[in-house]
């Protein structure tokens, strides 16, 4: 038995396999992640295990973040601040390299770079039981920790609208330079 097939029916079997193939393709990578940035448009990335969040605005060319190890706390020198060791624990190592190459590094913002960094309930009474009225957050430099600040990194602690049972609210620094330190937390 011969089936006869008209060209009419294979005209339309053949275009909606091509719409098929084209909508397989277009709409997952409409919904995902795209894989170079859009010239103008920032960089956000998340860290959701830390509940940190990098915002790199476009620098001219494309960035990615990337995450890096850092070395264990016992290996880095804490230093005191309101009479305690600091920092009590670390929280993340990023960097930022050029899209096209990450071997190399960017290490200047203009515009400045964002992190957005939480601290827990627990995080801010430690904080007030040495008279600080949030978390102090800083960040190893190869030798030492550095505090980070208002005054030289634009650190601010917006008022958190939703805090969750993990994050009593969020911290924001500005930075216009940064190369390879790992971010902590304390008193």
């Amino acid at each position: 038995m011969q089936i006869a097939i008209s060209n009419e029916l294979l005209l339309v079997f053949a275009i909606a396999l091509v719409l098929i193939i084209l909508l397989v393709f277009l709409i997952p990578a409409a919904r995902g992640k795209r894989d170079t940035p859009h010239e103008g448009q920032p960089i956000v990335e998340e860290f959701p295990d830390k509940h940190v969040e990098v915002t790199v605005p476009w620098q001219g060319y494309a960035v990615k973040v990337l995450r890096l190890p850092y070395p264990p706390l016992s290996e880095m020198s804490p230093i005191e601040v309101a009479g305690q060791p600091w920092p009590h624990s670390v929280l993340l190592n990023v960097v930022v390299a050029r899209h096209d190459d990450q071997d190399a590094l960017v290490t200047r913002f203009e515009p400045r770079l964002t992190l957005k960094i939480p601290y827990s309930a627990a995080d801010l009474e430690r904080a007030r039981q040495f008279k600080l009225d949030y978390p102090i957050f800083g960040f190893w430099d190869g030798c030492k920790w550095v505090l980070i600040t208002e005054e030289k990194h634009n650190l601010l602690y917006p008022t958190n609208p939703t805090p969750t049972s993990e994050i009593a609210g969020y911290a924001t620094v500005e930075l216009s330079a940064w190369s390879d330190p790992a971010i902590a937390k304390g008193p």
